[in-house]
């Protein structure tokens, strides 16, 4: 700094514009973290918006794992692990990717789930049909009829309690989710939980209300009835 300048800086109006100088350098630096604040704000939202839309494929429980997003223009790309778990317990790996525009309309949404890993054990679940016929002798010392076997899947499909929206289980998972509701049978019976429970419990893990209503009549009049305890 030169003499001049220095003889400058230790007048009033130096020190006036060094004042203006810094307010500019302190609002500029203000809305710099705005921006990545509204940035980020926009990020959460798109993010948000994923989760949702695939939740929609599904009406099975998901666990969002870790992602990695890209951003283009206007336009979000996540990419992520899931977990998916039918209502026996059940989990399927999978993954994800959602492209969306989060001010745009919802049919610029572009959401992709992979069931692969749920399609493979469901294809070994079909061959396997020796072990099946061994798990069905026992469901039949329950009482359990071919007919009453499909009556409840055809409640689970329509009622959102199947892995995939109104689509039947196949003859593994519904073996499984036969045993599964058994067991809330018994609960029930000796008194250790009572239908309002049960049905409060399938809805905050995410059964529609309406559905988890019909599945529980379901269960209470025709189901649970047929069950031979005691064996």
């Amino acid at each position: 700094m030169t003499q001049n300048e220095r003889s400058f800086y230790q007048t009033s109006a130096g020190r006036r514009w060094l004042g203006v100088a810094g307010v500019m350098a302190i609002l500029l630096s203000g809305l710099v973290y705005m921006r990545v604040d509204a940035r980020n704000q926009i990020t959460n939202e798109a993010w948000e918006i994923c989760q949702a839309q695939v939740k929609s494929k599904s009406e099975a429980k998901m666990v969002f794992g870790e992602y990695d997003v890209e951003r283009n223009g206007k336009t979000y790309n996540f990419i992520g692990d899931l977990e998916l778990t039918d209502r026996t317990g059940t989990v399927y790996p999978s993954r994800y990717q959602c492209i969306i525009n989060p001010n745009g309309p919802p049919r610029d949404f572009k959401i992709a789930v992979d069931f692969s890993e749920m399609a493979y054990a469901n294809a070994l679940a079909d061959a396997d049909s020796d072990n099946g016929s061994a798990i069905d002798a026992e469901l039949q010392s329950y009482g359990v009829t071919r007919k009453l076997l499909e009556d409840l899947n055809s409640n689970a499909a329509s009622n959102g309690y199947s892995i995939n929206r109104n689509v039947p289980m196949t003859e593994r998972e519904l073996v499984n989710f036969t045993f599964a509701m058994i067991s809330i049978c018994e609960d029930i019976r000796i008194g250790a939980t009572s239908w309002d429970q049960e049905m409060s419990q399938d809805i905050s893990g995410g059964a529609p209300r309406n559905g988890a209503a019909r599945m529980h009549q379901f269960l209470e009049t025709e189901f649970c009835p047929r069950i031979k305890f005691g064996k």
